[in-house]
């Protein structure tokens, strides 16, 4: 199974926008804000991972040895980054 990707920055946007409307009451917008907290939260999440397979990527032989053994192939780790950045 397959899961969507969510761009979590695109939402996070969406529901911060939505916060702010003027027809909405301060409850409602606190709760909107607490979403658009989460998914930027979850996009720094995203961005931090993409950072950390290129760093160990480029890291030691030794440790690109020990990701081989584990099953991460180098295109592993390739598309996994691309699917982090949306390419």
């Amino acid at each position: 199974m397959t899961r969507e990707r969510i761009d979590h920055l695109k939402q996070a946007a969406d529901w911060l926008d939505g916060a702010e409307r003027p027809d909405i009451t301060d409850a409602l917008a606190s709760q909107m804000a607490g979403i658009a907290q989460v998914h930027a939260t979850l996009a720094l999440v995203e961005q931090q991972r993409i950072a950390n397979l290129i760093a160990v990527w480029m890291g030691p032989d030794i440790a690109v040895e020990g990701l081989a053994e584990d099953g991460l192939s180098f295109d592993a780790v390739r598309d996994a980054i691309r699917e982090g950045l949306s390419l």
